[in-house]
C-alpha cells in the first residue's frame, strides 16, 4: 500500500505513464491536424492529447 492511501503500491505506477517496454516511458503517436483560421490552414502534428485549445494557443504561429 501506498503510505497515507488505501490503494496498493502498484496503481502509482499506473497513474504516472504509460511505459515502454525497456523501462522508459512510451511515446503518444502524434497525429496530423490541419486547422484553418481566418482562411490560414496550418498543419500541425500534435500529440493525440492536446485539445483544441492548446493547439490554437501553442502551436500555431
Amino acid at each position: 500500500m501506498t503510505r497515507g492511501t488505501d490503494r496498493p503500491a502498484e496503481d502509482d505506477a499506473a497513474a504516472s505513464g504509460p511505459r515502454a517496454a525497456d523501462g522508459g516511458t512510451a511515446t503518444t503517436p502524434a497525429t496530423r491536424t490541419t486547422l484553418r483560421v481566418n482562411g490560414t490552414e496550418h498543419v500541425l502534428h500534435l500529440d493525440n492529447r492536446v485539445t483544441l485549445l492548446d493547439a490554437l494557443r501553442g502551436h500555431l504561429t
